[in-house]
């Protein structure tokens, strides 16, 4: 009865730190919709930022493309309004890069909040780990305890009695390390659950800070050469 009590107390121990374990990865990834909300909020204000209110007007409208292959801006004749028209297409694409220099700086401040979160993270992952070798060493006590019996039972003087209380026992020892090595098992898998998680986060944002970064570095190299090809303007 005893061992029976013992058995059921830790496998309610065992549900309540899985429960708890099943919690804490829940709610890390309920953050990662909302973080997903923020990043498409972001993109969609840039969009309205880029499109300065207007809409596309034929023969009106000046096409500024903001690709690696450049800005080609048609030009009216008059010089006035080219320098008027070439001015407030850099005034737009200064807005862009200042648009996009702010979400980067937005997702910078984000992406310093999840490596703040990464030592309470790191902390518990080194605690599930913990626990884990507390269980492995457990259990290579018991298999150890498992292997002496057996090798006692082997003795031929004993009676078939004896011989069989031992290898009852050894039997015994053998069932509860099994149960200990499925717990470690689970602890350590919960920790790499944990671990992943975060680490998927970080480098997901890392890369679209870089992303924004790197066009707003493209545009701001064809706001230099605008300004170089039309000086009188500027």
């Amino acid at each position: 009865m005893l061992s029976k009590s013992l058995n059921q107390k830790k496998a309610q121990s065992f549900i309540t730190y899985t429960m708890l374990i099943v919690i804490v990865v829940a709610a890390l990834l309920a953050m990662r919709v909302y973080f997903l909300r923020a990043m498409q909020d972001k993109i969609r204000q840039t969009a309205d930022v880029f499109g300065q209110g207007e809409q596309y007007e034929k023969g009106v409208t000046v096409e500024t493309p903001t690709d690696a292959e450049g800005i080609e801006i048609t030009l009216p004749s008059s010089e006035a309004d080219e320098c008027k028209k070439i001015t407030g297409i850099v005034s737009a694409l200064e807005n862009q890069v200042s648009a996009l220099r702010e979400q980067a700086n937005d997702f910078n401040k984000a992406l310093l909040g999840l490596e703040e979160k990464n030592p309470r993270i790191k902390k518990a992952y080194d605690a599930l780990i913990k626990r884990a070798e507390k269980k492995e060493k457990k259990e290579a006590k018991y298999r150890k305890k498992a292997a002496e019996y057996t090798s006692k039972a082997q003795d031929s003087t004993l009676t078939p009695e004896e011989k069989q209380s031992l290898l009852d026992t050894a039997q015994s020892y053998t069932s509860k390390a099994d149960g200990l090595e499925e717990e470690a098992n689970g602890l350590r898998k919960s920790a790499q659950d944990l671990k992943d998680l975060s680490s998927e986060d970080l480098e997901a944002l890392q890369k679209y800070v870089n992303d924004l970064t790197e066009k707003a570095d493209k545009i701001e190299m064809e706001i230099m050469k605008q300004k170089a090809n039309y000086p009188d303007c500027f």
